[in-house]
């Protein structure tokens, strides 16, 4: 994959993340708007939305430092690769954790299926991105120092990079897939308008589809 093409996907898991910002902070604006008489549930939403705005601007530093899967590379800029690697690690866990409070703050407000929905859809796939990623912090960077030092990569590792590639793409489309659910979530609870909630619904439902 070349460095190009490995910026794109990561800039779209990186925009993967921002949708699900703008349903955070929306989301919590609406709380804060409807319960002017407690802060007891845009406490939650707030919460929420922090996470997410940390998680996903780590997955974009990550993301704009990425140098590629080539080895070569790897071996020549192995800093920025462990950096780039180790944000999207970070990233992935701190936006479950917000997520997680997203939908216990919408669980609150009515909705006990799509918020569920979503969160799982996001949790399976955060765990074959960290395996994927797991593979590229060990694997990936012990095939590229002996590339360094014999000039050819191992025999196992192209197969093994397909295997790592095809857990990646799970992700994305189960990521987009929870941006969908939580779409219709949004929609169930009535916190935001319809048109908003149903523009979450469609782009996640159309991003997973091209992603599949």
């Amino acid at each position: 994959m070349g460095i190009a093409n490995s910026l794109a996907v990561y800039m779209g898991v990186a925009v993967a993340h921002l949708l699900v910002i703008g349903v955070a902070l929306w989301t919590v604006g609406a709380w804060t708007g409807q319960q002017t008489d407690s802060n007891s549930k845009s406490y939650p939403a707030g919460l929420a939305a922090g996470l997410l705005i940390v998680g996903a601007a780590i997955v974009w530093m990550g993301a704009t430092t990425w140098p590629g899967q080539r080895l070569e590379r790897v071996a020549t800029q192995l800093t920025a690769y462990l950096w780039a690697n180790g944000s999207f690690l970070l990233g992935a866990v701190t936006v479950l954790a917000g997520l997680t409070i997203l939908t216990v703050a919408l669980r609150e407000s009515g909705d006990r299926l799509f918020g569920e929905l979503g969160l799982v859809s996001f949790l399976f796939g955060s765990v074959f991105w960290i395996i994927s990623l797991a593979f590229r912090l060990t694997v990936t960077v012990s095939a590229a120092q002996e590339m360094a030092r014999t000039g050819t990569p191992p025999a196992f590792f192209e197969m093994w990079l397909r295997w790592a590639g095809l857990l990646f793409g799970i992700y994305i489309v189960l990521a987009y897939l929870g941006i969908a659910a939580y779409g219709g979530a949004l929609l169930k609870t009535g916190l935001l308008a319809r048109g908003f909630c149903w523009t979450r619904v469609v782009v996640g439902l159309a991003a997973a589809a091209k992603n599949a």
